[in-house]
């Protein structure tokens, strides 16, 4: 039976030689190809998408699952790029204030109980009532 051959490898020599001739220098950068591709990346059409899950006022849980990543990755993501997390705030910026324009329509269009929670959370208003007590309070038991 014959002897199954291996591939020959170069020598030690030779690989370390080709390994530091590969280094990152500032004339030659050299990006690191090991390890997983990045699960995002900063581009037009990541941002607005991540502008828009903003708008809908997602948790980072509820972004992390629309993009098919883990909330930690979507935290790891926006802290790493600033564009990102700004795009996120000022997302939620946007949806917050359509709700409010919404809800001020409403409340012109007449609906009494937009009307009342809104100058509830806007104007500071409360259903509460004060009642003051003159006299004595009397209270008999009859068997």
């Amino acid at each position: 039976m014959p002897a199954t051959t291996r591939p020959k490898t170069a020598p030690a020599a030779t690989t370390t030689a080709l390994a530091r001739s590969a280094k990152s220098t500032s004339e030659n950068p050299v990006k690191n190809k090991r390890g997983r591709p990045r699960a995002l990346t900063l581009d037009d059409a990541t941002l607005e998408k991540v502008e828009a899950l903003g708008r809908l006022n997602c948790t980072h849980l509820e972004a992390a699952a629309f993009l098919g990543i883990t909330e930690k990755t979507f935290g790891v993501f926006l802290r790493e790029h600033e564009e990102a997390s700004e795009a996120f705030e000022e997302g939620k910026a946007k949806g917050t204030l359509s709700l409010r324009r919404w809800q001020l329509k409403r409340a012109e269009n007449g609906s009494d109980a937009m009307l009342i929670w809104l100058g509830k959370q806007l104007l500071k208003q409360t259903d509460k009532s004060n009642m003051e007590l003159d006299g004595k309070i009397v209270v008999s038991f009859s068997e």
